[in-house]
């Protein structure tokens, strides 16, 4: 059985948004050990944010992954940069 990846939930380790840039709430590859305010919010209007949330151990593969077109990874930070650009 395969487990969830729990990306915004994991206290305790240290977290990196791999996301395009959003202005005024994060840019690309902030660390924190909690996700900001800001950020949460953002999550909350746009999923795809959570998906590029992850442990400072996954940064070298999820930064391979947003190379590679058409990966998960590549896609959700396209959905997040559409996102924005509406408004």
């Amino acid at each position: 059985m395969k487990k969830k990846k729990e990306t915004i939930k994991q206290e305790g380790k240290i977290l990196t948004y791999c996301g395009p840039d959003i202005k005024g709430v994060v840019k690309s590859f902030t660390s924190f050990r909690t996700v900001p305010p800001e950020l949460a919010k953002a999550a909350e209007e746009c999923p795809a944010i959570n998906k590029l949330i992850v442990p400072v151990s996954e940064i070298a593969e999820t930064r391979k992954q947003l190379r590679i077109y058409g990966s998960a990874e590549q896609i959700f930070s396209n959905k997040i940069t559409e996102f924005f650009k509406k408004g």
